[in-house]
């Protein structure tokens, strides 16, 4: 199915989008235990009566809390962000199994449970061209725990992260290190987008301080303040503004006009082909 070049979010409340009269369409249907989908068959030829502007309308019933890349606990935040952003891993939402996202496979796991190897996959480039790195996984690690970051929902799953490590043999490669065996040490990275470290620090201030420090509110005065202006200017990104946030997806946010619609639109050659 071809990619829409917009993807128009609406909050507009409907009477009827379409017209009554509904012809019956094949379409597959999954139902058991664990998986739950209905797969509509894409159309065979398309109708004159059909819109030809590349154009996907979609519904929702409230607007997101905000399109910050950390910080937002709505439902609808996330849904935008899964075409915005990309993760570390994924679901598969046909099976619900988590799979591979930004990495080329499934991490190597320790005996312990307590030290999980990924390589990156070499394909995806940020829309300045920039690879895809791991200092980008590191920062976005730094940037999720440090304790001035307004997400508290998301504390608790990041304080499990105790560091990712650089692979000593290779600059795609990185483990990162938990503080306890949990059933979500993989999954978790299926949540939040990967963030661009030149982009959203551009001083590189997080460089200079470690995943402890980050966490740690009794720092030397200096290195308080200077995390504390950072923090302060990366909570208030207005990410309303196109040219606010960053990530990796296929689309970026093109308008939001408040109470009406959100318009998302394409990106022209996506690393990933979409």
């Amino acid at each position: 199915m071809k990619s829409h070049s917009y993807l128009i979010i609406s909050a507009l409340f409907f009477s009827s989008c379409f017209d009554n009269k509904k012809e019956n369409s094949s379409a597959t249907v999954s139902l058991n235990d664990s998986v739950s989908y209905v797969q509509v068959a894409d159309a065979a030829d398309i109708r004159p009566e059909w819109n030809k502007e590349n154009v996907m309308v979609y519904q929702i019933m409230t607007e997101p809390d905000n399109l910050h890349p950390t910080n937002g606990i709505s439902a609808m935040r996330q849904e935008i962000n899964y075409y915005t952003h990309k993760t570390l891993m994924q679901t598969d939402y046909r099976t619900l199994k988590v799979i591979p996202g930004l990495v080329k496979a499934m991490p190597t796991v320790s005996a312990d449970f307590m030290r999980y190897s990924y390589e990156l996959s070499d394909l995806p480039k940020w829309d300045d061209g920039e690879a895809l790195s791991v200092a980008d996984i590191i920062f976005t690690a730094k940037a999720n725990k440090c304790a001035l970051i307004n997400n508290p929902n998301a504390k608790s799953y990041w304080d499990n992260v105790v560091d990712v490590v650089n692979d000593s043999t290779s600059n795609r490669k990185f483990t990162v290190i938990m503080k306890q065996p949990y059933i979500q040490n993989v999954s978790m990275w299926c949540d939040y987008p990967v963030l661009q470290q030149s982009f959203y620090d551009s001083a590189m201030v997080l460089t200079s301080f470690t995943m402890q420090e980050v966490v740690d509110t009794q720092l030397e005065k200096q290195k308080l303040k200077i995390l504390t202006q950072w923090a302060a200017a990366f909570n208030a990104l207005n990410c309303r503004l196109p040219q606010n946030c960053n990530g990796l997806g296929a689309y970026k946010v093109a308008t939001w006009d408040e109470g009406v619609a959100i318009t998302l639109k394409r990106k022209v050659n996506h690393w990933s082909g979409a």
